[in-house]
């Protein structure tokens, strides 16, 4: 039930086919009149599109912009922790980088 309310299961090469319209829908309602959902409960419970909507409105950002930041913000949270975990597990900082790059 939670996959259904959140949209299905969403990543990978696919992201950008259902965020971006789906921003832009909240940008402007009018988008896509012939391609929505005729049950528009699947993805109500996703937030991630209404506040990115926001970010682009707000800021001004543009999408690909936003998209770009998010992606390089997700990167630098994921080499600080595996780095982090390695650190904690007392391995050297070759095996830290070790660590590093097996994740890449």
């Amino acid at each position: 039930m939670a996959t259904f309310n959140s949209a299905g299961y969403r990543f990978g090469t696919g992201d950008q086919a259902f965020y971006l319209p789906a921003i832009q829908r909240h940008l402007e309602p009018e988008s896509f009149p012939r391609d929505r959902h005729p049950d528009r409960r699947p993805g109500r419970l996703n937030v991630f599109p209404r506040v990115a909507a926001a970010l682009v409105r707000t800021a001004g950002i543009p999408q690909p912009a936003l998209f770009l930041c998010l992606y390089l913000l997700a990167l630098l949270l994921i080499c600080w922790a595996s780095r982090a975990l390695a650190a904690h597990l007392g391995l050297s900082l070759w095996a830290q980088l070790a660590v590093l790059a097996a994740l890449t």
